[in-house]
Order: C-alpha cells, then sequence, then structure tokens
C-alpha cells in the first residue's frame, strides 16, 4: 500500500533504479564502539560509490574514541591501539566522509542503526553536515528494505544470507569496508529485478481502477503523516 501512495507516483524499487542507472549513489556501512547512539561512537567509515549503474571509487576513514573496545573489538577487530595508530579525529574524518557523499543519495543494509549513529556523531562533533544533506533529511535507502519488496517471503534479509542466497561476490566480514563492497554488489546483482518488478507495478497502478481509487483518496493523508515524522 505504501508503494501506491507515495507522493507523486514515485515507487520506491522505481526510484533507487533510476538513481543507480542514471545518478550517483553512495552505499555506506560504519563499525561503532556499541548499540547506544547517545554515547558510543562510530570508529570506521567506509562507502563505496554506484556512478550510472558501475562501482567506483571507494572511501575509508578510521576515527578515535575514547571509549572502550573490549566489547566490540571481537566482533570487528578494531582495537585501541589500531586507533592510536590509524585513526583521525572525528571531526576530521566525517568532514572526509562528507566530502566523498558530496551530497548524493545514501545506501545502507540495515540503514536505521547506520544513520543515527553517524547522526549523533555529527551532533557530538559539530561537524557542517551540508555534504550529507540527505542522511540528516532521511532520503536514504535500504537495501534491506528493497530486498524485502522484492523477495517478502524469504526466510533471512542479513547481509550474509542475501550473499549466499543470491550468490553474490563479497563476504560480511563486519569491517565496514568489506561489508559496503558486499552491499554495493548486492544492489548490482538486484537491479534488473529491481527495475522489472518497478515497471510492473506502475503499469498496473495507472491500470488498476482500485489501485487508483485508493491512491486518490488516500495519497494526500499518507503524505501528510510521512511529513509529521
Amino acid at each position: 500500500p505504501a508503494d501506491v501512495l507515495h507522493e507523486e507516483k514515485r515507487y520506491p524499487l522505481e526510484e533507487f533504479s533510476s538513481l543507480v542507472r542514471n545518478e550517483r549513489i553512495v552505499v555506506f556501512d560504519t563499525e561503532t564502539t556499541g548499540l547506544d547512539t547517545s554515547q558510543d561512537d562510530v570508529v570506521q567509515i567506509a562507502a563505496v560509490e554506484i556512478v550510472r549503474g558501475e562501482k567506483g571509487r571507494e572511501f575509508e576513514v578510521h576515527l578515535k574514541t575514547g571509549r572502550s573496545l573490549e566489547e566490540t573489538e571481537r566482533i570487528h577487530n578494531i582495537s585501541a591501539r589500531f586507533l592510536e595508530e590509524h585513526g583521525v579525529d572525528p571531526k576530521e574524518g566525517l568532514r572526509a566522509f562528507a566530502e566523498f557523499v558530496a551530497g548524493d543519495r545514501l545506501v545502507a543494509h540495515n540503514l536505521s542503526f547506520d544513520r543515527e549513529m553517524l547522526l549523533a556523531a555529527i551532533e557530538r562533533s559539530g561537524v557542517d553536515d551540508a555534504g550529507l544533506k540527505s542522511l540528516a533529511k532521511g532520503e536514504c535507502f535500504d537495501t534491506l528494505d528493497l530486498t524485502r519488496r522484492l523477495h517478502p517471503k524469504h526466510l533471512s534479509y542479513t547481509l550474509e544470507d542475501l550473499l549466499a542466497d543470491f550468490s553474490v561476490p563479497g563476504e560480511n566480514t563486519h569491517n565496514a569496508l568489506d561489508d559496503v563492497r558486499a552491499t554495493a554488489n548486492l544492489v548490482l546483482r538486484l537491479l534488473p529485478e529491481m527495475e522489472e518488478r518497478a515497471a510492473g507495478l506502475r503499469e498496473r497502478c495507472d491500470n488498476d481502477p482500485g489501485l487508483r481509487k485508493l491512491r486518490d483518496k488516500l495519497s494526500g493523508f499518507w503524505v501528510s503523516c510521512l511529513r509529521r515524522l
């Protein structure tokens, strides 16, 4: 129903596949000291650009932190010693990431966690996030959500399982650079299917009287609800 009621007939699969084919998107991932946005820090940011359907440049930065890594080092293998030697000041790292993104649309797998952690880091550091306007406005895409739209009865939507189930190159190692490479590969693997599904949905919505009636009656209410979020 949300696809049918989307503002100006902007169906998410259609919008996303068009962006991938014709523009630039940035797939990103983070590693952190924990799960609490109010206290934990981002210690690694990685990203891969997809420009007109082709993978391009990569970005990676490690950020210094005063938080303990005792609990999370066993997951992402980032130690306090490594950050002391290779990490940069959070403000410097976030600014570099913003420059890489350059205001383009962002994509992540299980987006909500990475988005909230980055927004909290940006607020704490005081960095100008002009280059991250899509992050601040929530104009991002979640490959977990997109895959659910394509395969609503799939048993698992973890990145590791999706890579295996769809024979996508890459590994889900919980190193942000490995994970964004794998997520970018997942995007490109599913792109033709997204385009086919989006075309079918548009044709159905434009020609089905019941769906047109639903959209005419409820789309204004739906959009007003979204704007309050």
